[in-house]
């Protein structure tokens, strides 16, 4: 029984005549026994080596392009996550410079609300200490809250002596040193209300008190009014 070639040309079973077959080994033998021309066979293993060649070479192309395409991959990553590594990092730069100044505004904003509270509080603040320091506060709505204090404080003031001293009559406290029991004797009488109106020398000192810290607050308030604003911002620096 003869054995099946395969034509090159025609494919199993059909072989022609200037048709090449591919022979594998066992028909290789089988033609050299039969006596077949040599110079046949060894074309067909000829081809057969250059046909293996060429698939190894297109084996060898396909791995190399796969391997550049991964090498080209694996480079591509690593630049873009050198590229995310500097756009975070120059973020982060920008982000804590923002976040330190936002800070720094927040703290001098509540390191300024407290020193005003502190300036306004009358149990850390007495008044010659309050007329020191004024030159520091020079916001309007301070200075007219201000004002308004201390007019309320003196309309206070005027009214609880006009209650105490009503229709004009005087408290008149005997003498006991006098022999005759007189309460009219003015060297030796006690002190009233109004004994501190009619002296000439007044027992606070001036300017120590409301009325004096009032027209102080005044003064202040007309000559900062007529300063330029270049002359306020000096004063304020």
């Amino acid at each position: 029984m003869a054995t099946p070639l395969k034509c090159l040309a025609e494919g199993k079973g059909i072989f022609h005549e200037n048709a090449l077959p591919i022979l594998d080994n066992s028909q290789l033998h089988l033609l050299v026994e039969l006596g077949q021309p040599q110079p046949q066979v060894l074309l067909v293993i000829e081809l057969r080596d250059v046909l293996e060649e060429r698939e190894f070479l297109r084996e060898m192309m396909t791995e190399k392009r796969q391997h550049e395409a991964l090498k080209k991959e694996v480079e591509d990553k690593r630049r873009f996550k050198e590229h995310v590594r500097l756009e975070t990092a120059r973020h982060a730069k920008s982000t804590k410079a923002e976040l330190m100044a936002l800070l720094e505004r927040q703290f001098m904003m509540c390191r300024e609300e407290v020193r005003r509270e502190e300036f306004r509080s009358p149990a850390s603040c007495n008044p010659r200490r309050r007329a020191q320091n004024w030159d520091d506060e020079l916001d309007n709505e301070d200075l007219d809250d201000e004002i308004r204090r201390l007019l309320s404080l003196r309309e206070r003031g005027h009214k609880g002596k006009a209650t105490a001293t009503a229709d004009g009559v005087r408290f008149r406290q005997p003498t006991f040193d006098n022999q005759d029991g007189s309460v009219d004797e003015n060297r030796t009488r006690a002190e009233t209300s109004r004994d501190g109106e009619e002296r000439t020398r007044p027992k606070i000192p001036a300017g120590s008190g409301p009325e004096g810290l009032l027209q102080f607050v005044l003064d202040q308030r007309q000559e900062l009014s007529t300063m330029k604003p270049e002359q306020l911002k000096r004063i304020l620096h």
